[in-house]
């Protein structure tokens, strides 16, 4: 009994005051534990490879080992190959090595913070990065959001919900890929390649999250259309998202600090007070090509 209540203390469940309400519980998630460990093969070396064919690679970053072994149980149940590390330098050097499609990352880690390692990989990477932290205040989900975070998803959680999540991310990624076309503005101040997924701001590159270039097509490819918050979270996340709806403020905030020449005035993401937001970028007209 004293074990069971252990997993639950773990987990982060909070349980009903009647002891033998209690003890179903707590005895139903350790044989659900059980039989996930049972039907998937997990390694003692921090690799997670399961049995099922690969269908992208998930970096974990979280220094907690049961609620490590849980979400790579999950997700390689799931199909995905999983690479998990316990501690900040571990999950830098993981991340170096094994070009991950996708992280989850802890915040409170041993050496080196989750914050530090998401705006280090920001650097050089746009995957998605789920944050998956304790850190449950309002300001903290938007600190997270603002250096380069996709989603965040507070403890304690649902294990189907984050795997849910994950396949949405990678989902959103692959599905409907955009015709060769691109899109100028501005007289060629902004430039944006749909096929190629890129943006350029007077001919400089510019290093945007998924969630941030997703964001800036939706937007741009319906110009001078006013989305509340809520429509752009939908078609951002791609599914029901159980967040709150000033989430999408962090993002348009990070996409101003970088296609905007000056982010206090806008000329691209415009705000309309009351309402939402809309794109207001000119379309550069394209000269036809002389006979």
């Amino acid at each position: 009994m004293k074990n069971l209540w252990r997993i639950c203390r773990d987990f982060h469940i909070r349980l009903p005051f009647n002891s033998g309400i209690v003890y179903t519980c707590i005895k139903s998630v350790s044989n659900r534990i059980h039989s996930i460990q049972q039907t998937t093969k997990i390694e003692l070396n921090n690799k997670y490879i399961g049995v099922s064919s690969i269908m992208a690679k998930i970096l974990v970053i979280e220094d907690e080992l049961k609620i490590q072994q849980i979400i790579c149980a999950y997700l390689v149940k799931e199909g995905f190959e999983v690479i998990a590390a316990s501690d900040g330098a571990e999950g830098l050097e993981s991340f170096k090595i094994s070009q991950p499609n996708l992280m989850i990352l802890d915040l409170m880690l041993p050496l080196i913070p989750g914050e530090q390692i998401l705006t280090t990989i920001r650097q050089t990477s746009d995957i998605p990065v789920i944050i998956l932290s304790a850190k449950k205040a309002e300001e903290e989900r938007i600190f997270g959001l603002n250096i380069g975070a996709d989603d965040y998803l507070i403890k304690p959680f649902s294990p189907r919900e984050l795997v849910a999540r994950v396949n949405a991310h990678l989902r959103r990624m692959k599905s409907n890929p955009p015709a060769a076309i691109s899109f100028s503005y501005n007289d060629h101040l902004l430039q944006i390649d749909l096929a190629k997924h890129q943006v350029f701001l007077k001919n400089n590159p510019v290093n945007l999250t998924p969630t941030e270039f997703k964001l800036l097509k939706f937007l741009c490819e319906a110009p001078g259309q006013v989305f509340n918050r809520s429509q752009l979270v939908e078609q951002v996340q791609g599914y029901n998202y159980n967040g709150f709806d000033r989430t999408i403020d962090s993002h348009i905030k990070n996409l101003r600090q970088k296609i905007e020449l000056n982010p206090e005035a806008p000329n691209f993401i415009i705000t309309v007070f009351g309402l939402g937001y809309k794109f207001g970028g000119e379309p550069d007209v394209h000269e036809p090509a002389n006979p």
